[in-house]
C-alpha cells in the first residue's frame, strides 16, 4: 500500500507576474518530490494575490504498524 504526506502552503505572488512566480515555486517543490493536488487563488488588496496550494508526496520509507490501519 502506498502512503502519502500532505502539505498546504500560502504563496504571495505579484499579480502582474502571477504565472511566472507560481511556476518557479511549483518547480522548486516538484524537485523536492511534492506534487500539486489543488491551487486556489485569493485576490488580495493591492498588487499581490495569494495562492493556496495543496501538495502531496509519496512516502517511500514507512513501516506498517497496527496504528496505521
Amino acid at each position: 500500500m502506498q502512503r502519502f504526506e500532505y502539505r498546504i502552503e500560502t504563496v504571495k505572488i505579484e499579480h502582474a507576474r502571477r504565472d511566472e512566480q507560481l511556476v518557479q515555486t511549483l518547480n522548486r517543490w516538484g524537485r523536492q518530490g511534492w506534487r500539486v493536488c489543488h491551487v486556489a487563488f485569493e485576490p488580495d488588496a493591492g498588487e499581490n494575490d495569494k495562492a493556496r496550494v495543496v501538495l502531496e508526496r509519496r512516502l517511500d520509507n514507512w513501516l506498517l504498524s497496527e496504528e496505521d490501519d
